[in-house]
């Protein structure tokens, strides 16, 4: 049975991780959320993650969960899953980017590694000392994935909660994206696109108030907060939210002062049209006092010649 005919007739669930639904967010971004799971044939989840909800940026994140056989082929089977994928969702090519991998692995011998560098990076550049330990566990993060060693019962678990953190700074990138693009296509505009400019910036104003959070994991999740700093840190998130930031205020003040400018040469040329108009209605109303007649001319002459 393929993926396509696998999902025929199934519905999308509450996705819960250990019997439990996603609580380790904090609660405005998590009430601005949906997670929904889906099993796929007997060994694989499709999850559809998504974020920022009633928002300009509103974000939705798939998730393709299947099992590495021992003796696959790293490079075929990782492509084989992504066009799995996207025949799963009925998508094409340029529908589904490839923005991030995961994988999890019980052992640290020098071929999973291999594997968790073929998987994540497409090279053989990841080493064993690469890995940061924590807590029986082997984690090592960069720009192209992350990938997890541990061999407890319950890192399965622990492993799916990385994914919905990796999902969530996924979505961050790409609203920032979606941002600098609106942002470049208004600046592409010239000066009549001020009003839009004020309408982006005060979404994007919103959207960091509701959703945008240093470290979006409660206070309590010790282990996932350390993760998420690590991932965060390797897509460098805080410098490109800042350097958004940056370029809205230097487009914002520049077209504010453009648009300020005109407004002051429009309050010119009413200026100039008023009193234009005024002087013409004065002139007007001074030639309507005067009725010149043979009786006013002989009047003038006798006050000022007494004639």
């Amino acid at each position: 049975m393929d993926a396509h005919a696998a999902l025929a007739g199934q519905h999308w669930q509450t996705l819960l991780i250990q019997n439990n639904e996603i609580k380790f967010l904090c609660d405005a971004l998590r009430d601005g959320s949906s997670f929904d799971a889906r099993q796929v044939a007997d060994d694989g989840e499709l999850w559809k993650l998504s974020f920022f909800k009633a928002s300009r940026f509103e974000m939705d994140v798939m998730v393709w969960i299947c099992p590495l056989p021992d003796d696959a082929n790293v490079d075929r089977f990782r492509d084989a899953q992504y066009a799995q994928a996207l025949q799963a969702l009925g998508l094409k090519t340029r529908d589904l980017l490839d923005v991030g991998r995961a994988i999890w692995q019980s052992s640290a011998d020098e071929d999973s590694v291999l594997k968790a560098s073929l998987f994540m990076r497409g090279t053989r550049s990841l080493k064993i000392e690469d890995y940061q330990s924590r807590s029986e566990r082997q984690l090592a993060i960069d720009p192209r994935g992350l990938s997890l060693i541990a061999k407890q019962d319950h890192a399965g678990s622990i492993f799916r909660r990385y994914l919905v953190l990796q999902a969530l700074l996924i979505a961050y990138q790409q609203s920032i994206e979606a941002a600098s693009r609106d942002l470049s296509a208004l600046v592409a505009a010239g000066g009549t696109a001020f009003g839009d400019l004020e309408k982006l910036r005060r979404d994007c104003l919103i959207f960091e108030a509701r959703y945008l959070f240093a470290r979006p994991v409660r206070l309590d999740t010790v282990d996932l907060r350390f993760v998420w700093d690590e991932l965060a840190q390797s897509q460098h998130l805080r410098d490109a939210h800042h350097e958004l930031n940056d370029q809205l205020n230097a487009i914002h003040g520049l077209l504010s002062d453009e648009e300020q400018r005109r407004d002051a040469e429009r309050d010119k040329r009413r200026e100039r049209l008023i009193t234009g108009i005024g002087m013409v209605l004065t002139i007007v109303s001074l030639l309507g006092l005067l009725t010149v007649t043979p009786d006013v001319v002989r009047q003038f002459f006798k006050s000022w010649f007494g004639a």
